[in-house]
């Protein structure tokens, strides 16, 4: 459930999901971050605990978010992909790495959910999803269906975050 990016300031950078004890359902499983200049073996170190929104939703309620992706975009922002907050998938973007984490929201105000016509009923709703930035116009999703794993669903995007749907769902 790690995700790790090669960044020019901070070495690698690894996005984890993490929980004090692995209790499914009785403690939180929320974003985390490493660092490592090196990328050696113990040479990772935490980063705060994650701000903003994030830490807001997580006071409310237990939040199970099992996988996601960390990006930086062309602007020096960070993007987060997750899953676990109500959606089968959303985002939250933060000016600085240790910065203030906010959701995506809609027209409404809500969190956007990113998979609109992903399947949901009874252990639907995806599982792992991970985001991978090919190129600037070159954007891929993996996310399974449900928990265990029956599938595994591959989406691609060329315009990233600003299109009406985010990803297609691949021919």
């Amino acid at each position: 459930r790690t995700f790790m990016i090669r960044d020019p300031e901070y070495g690698h950078v690894m996005m984890a999901c993490v929980c004090p004890d692995y209790q499914p359902g009785s403690v939180p499983l929320l974003p985390a971050i490493l660092v490592s200049k090196t990328g050696r073996p113990g040479s990772f170190q935490y980063r705060v605990k994650i701000k903003g929104e994030v830490a807001q939703e997580a006071s409310k309620r237990t939040i199970w978010s099992d996988g996601g992706s960390l990006v930086r975009l062309k602007d020096g922002h960070w993007r987060m992909y997750l899953n676990g907050f109500g959606q089968v998938l959303t985002a939250v973007e933060s000016d600085t790495l240790d910065g203030e984490w906010k959701f995506l929201r809609d027209s409404a105000g809500a969190m956007r959910e990113l998979l609109p016509d992903f399947p949901k009923a009874p252990n639907r709703g995806g599982c792992f999803p991970t985001v991978l930035r090919v190129a600037d116009d070159n954007w891929h999703l993996w996310i399974t269906d449900t928990w265990v794993p029956q599938a595994i669903w591959h989406f691609w995007s060329a315009v990233g975050i600003s299109a009406a749907r985010f990803f297609r769902a691949q021919p």
